[in-house]
């Protein structure tokens, strides 16, 4: 099996369109994951600032207890403390 993959993978990179195709799927998960990172917010119930980015994704594991994700405080009708 693992002969197999390795004939796979060399024909796929072994033309040029095969390259150019596995460094754009890589770029266009790249840029997604990125673009997931920057979107992440989180809302400090303590103080009531927006946390964002890798800032938010730090708090939320840290400080899961004082953390809410910002959809939920948008959605729901009643403050959560």
């Amino acid at each position: 099996m693992a002969t197999l993959i390795r004939y796979e993978l060399k024909k796929i990179l072994g033309n040029r369109p095969g390259m150019v195709a596995c460094v754009l799927v890589l770029l266009m998960l790249v840029f997604a994951n990125v673009l997931n990172l920057a979107m992440i917010q989180t809302r400090d119930i303590a103080t009531g600032e927006r946390i964002r980015g890798a800032a938010a994704v730090e708090a939320d594991s840290s400080l899961a207890a004082v953390c809410i994700p910002l959809s939920a405080s948008v959605f729901s009708k009643h403050q959560v403390s």
